[in-house]
């Protein structure tokens, strides 16, 4: 070694100290596993020459300053000396006392001196601004116990680390990994083991449905990309769905068990997809003509005579399948799978079929929401979910329909019993469906000839929109929660034939002109709130079939006119429950020759029934005309104690005391 450098490395050197070996390669000289007597034979083999003892028997680095071992006070061992070694080659020296020559007071690491003490107990460090943590020790002779009296120099390498197994923290990562992995395999098992059991039932439907497969031919053609894109609704894909959503399902037998094998760019593509997703979506095996195994063609006794269709899901084309009616083209342009045990949820794809006129589902076991989307199909001009469980509100959306002509949501509030294919029944109950229907946005729906969506919970008030449908022939919104009073502007539906307002919350009068409905067969407004005098217009309904007046708080007010006697075509007159009604029954009521039902009691109708009402009695009014209807002519005939009948009556079926409201049957009393 160079004097220069000597000084350059550390302290004052002994001039007889000998050039060792400097190693500058770093593979070389790794440190923590450098042989001991190689060190020795070429540190004695340059010692020949100046008679000198070994200097150093062994440097050691270590990579970690907590795997150092620790001085000792039998002198075998010298202090540890923690050090940042940087990317270069680092010289360490070592230098003798000068007050005693036989012992090591300094250590030189590259420009950084550091002094032993003589209590080999004590620690030291070198700082320096390296990047890389060292640190090393030198080992003393073993044998003889001397000291070592002259400096060496030599070049340690920073790459110079001990094996990975002597690392503790390599040692900690390790176990921290074993841990991670034995975690995983764990759960993977119990997994699989979970996954692995099914019960009955569900085999018994899902083995229907194919497993999703590897990438496939089919699967290449981008039937998947045209489904998620053109058919799938609020922005769902198949990638995130389950594998027992019935619109993964769908897309299971589009790829794979459909005899069709319909190709991405097929026009009829997305409507296959869409009633196949119908079939999985309402349990198609519990149908009439629903998904059967084995069998190609289904009948259907109705009205027509015996009609074979194909089931669902088979082989055939869609447009041939139970329900499904296509124009020329093949596009499906009505569906009509009412009365079919449907059980399940409208999925919002059903919007998909963008040409549907027609959608024909009531009296089923749909349940859930009516989703928005259906609204968007523009072309729709039948909607029937009457009859179901569904819930919630509909959308406005609703009225955007402008050729709509019949809407039927009629008596989804309520229980139905649900019977699934593979045996279990299920109950379900709904309040019905909500909003304002019978709004001012009403109006813009001018080619309606149906509104029935009695027996839900509907609110709010009738507007005078309404008064704007002139097509309009039915009217039902009986059952609601409908409130403020009739709009006079509800006489100007001159085709209205049924008007169903029962069981709401309605107030006020009949409207005045109420006669000008020249149409009305039905006019039921009975459990309600009205009030007011019976219109004198109310006599010109030549054709009314039914009028049920019953039951109203306060109750209508006034008398029974003979003007009745122009209800040629009256059959049932119902309005009992009205005690401001009095006066006299008018013997031209016995002109009403289809009456078979009169119910009159819980009024103040006094005197004698005329000769010419109990004629019909003989006709019409007797059980043989009636025979599923014991009080089918009902008065307050009965006496109470002392005091006589409100009405004499020879010819009742049924007297009822006006004071307790107690009814007896006239043949009961026999």
């Amino acid at each position: 070694m160079k004097e220069s450098d000597s000084k350059n490395s550390g302290p004052t050197f002994f001039p007889s100290q000998p050039d060792i070996t400097e190693y500058d390669d770093e593979a070389s000289f790794p440190l923590s596993n450098y042989n001991e007597n190689a060190l020795t034979e070429k540190m004695r083999s340059t010692m020949k020459e100046e008679a000198k003892p070994p200097l150093v028997r062994q440097l050691e680095v270590f990579e970690d300053h907590d795997e150092a071992p620790r001085p000792n006070t039998n002198h075998e061992d010298f202090p540890v000396c923690k050090k940042s070694l940087s990317t270069a080659l680092t010289r360490i020296a070592l230098a003798p006392s000068e007050s005693n020559q036989n012992e090591i007071t300094t250590i030189s690491i590259g420009d950084s001196t550091a002094a032993i003490c003589p209590s080999l107990t004590d620690r030291f460090s070198v700082k320096s601004h390296d990047t890389q943590l060292a640190v090393a020790r030198l080992v003393c002779p073993s044998d003889d116990g001397s000291i070592i009296y002259t400096a060496t120099e030599m070049t340690v390498s920073p790459s110079a680390n001990p094996p990975l197994y002597k690392s503790r923290k390599c040692r900690l990562c390790t176990a921290c990994v074993l841990v991670i992995l034995g975690t995983l395999v764990v759960l993977a098992v119990v997994y699989a083991s979970k996954t692995s059991v099914k019960s009955s039932a569900e085999m018994y439907y899902y083995s229907r449905v194919p497993t999703i497969k590897p990438t496939t031919f089919r699967q290449s053609l981008g039937i998947e990309e045209m489904i998620e894109k053109n058919v799938l609704e609020r922005n769902a894909t198949f990638r995130l769905m389950n594998d027992r959503d019935p619109r993964h399902s769908a897309l299971k037998w589009l790829l794979y068990d459909d005899k069709l094998q319909l190709s991405s760019d097929d026009p009829n593509l997305s409507q296959r997809y869409i009633l196949a997703l119908l079939a999985f979506s309402f349990d198609s095996l519990s149908w009439n003509c629903g998904m059967t195994y084995g069998l190609q063609l289904c009948y259907d006794d109705n009205e027509t005579g015996i009609n074979d269709y194909s089931l669902w899901l088979s082989g055939t084309n869609e447009c041939l399948w139970y329900g499904v009616s296509c124009d020329d083209n093949g596009v499906v342009r009505s569906l009509d799978l009412a009365e079919n045990n449907l059980i399940g949820e409208l999925p919002a794809e059903i919007s998909g079929l963008k040409l549907i006129e027609s959608l024909l589902l009531g009296d089923n076991c749909l349940y859930g929401t009516v989703p928005s989307e259906i609204w968007k199909n523009s072309n729709l001009k039948s909607i029937d979910f009457g009859g179901n469980v569904l819930s919630g509100m509909i959308s406005d959306e609703l009225y955007q329909l402008s050729c709509l002509v019949y809407l039927k949501f009629a008596f989804n509030y309520g229980e139905l019993s649900c019977h699934h294919s593979d045996g279990n029944v299920t109950s379900i109950s709904s309040f019905g469906l909500e909003g304002n229907i019978l709004g001012p946005q009403i109006g813009q729906l001018q080619h309606l000839k149906e509104i029935s969506v009695g027996t839900n919970s509907f609110s709010g008030s009738i507007s005078s929109e309404i008064g704007g449908l002139k097509q309009l022939e039915i009217l039902d919104a009986g059952d609601n929660l409908l409130s403020s009073s009739i709009p006079n502007e509800l006489t100007h539906l001159g085709n209205l034939r049924e008007l169903f307002l029962e069981a709401n919350n309605l107030t006020g009068m009949l409207p005045s002109r109420i006669g000008d409905l020249g149409a009305l067969e039905v006019l039921s407004v009975f459990d309600n709130y009205m009030s007011g005098t019976i219109p004198n217009s109310l006599y010109k309904l030549s054709k009314v079939k039914k009028l049920h007046l019953y039951n109203n708080v306060p109750g209508f007010s006034g008398a029974i006119k003979a003007d009745i006697g122009n209800l040629q075509h009256l059959k049932e007159l119902r309005m009992y429950s009205n005690p401001l009604l009095f006066g006299t029954l008018p013997s031209e009521l016995g002109r009403c020759g289809n009456l078979n039902i009169i119910q009159l009691h819980s009024t103040n109708l006094s005197g004698t029934v005329p000769l010419d009402v109990c004629s019909l009695s003989k006709q019409k009014l007797n059980a043989i005309s009636n025979p599923d209807l014991d009080e089918y002519f009902v008065l307050d005939c009965s006496p109470y104690e002392t005091l006589g009948p409100q009405i004499n009556c020879s010819c009742c079926s049924t007297c009822c005391d006006h004071i307790t409201k107690v009814c007896t049957n006239k043949y009961d009393s026999l």
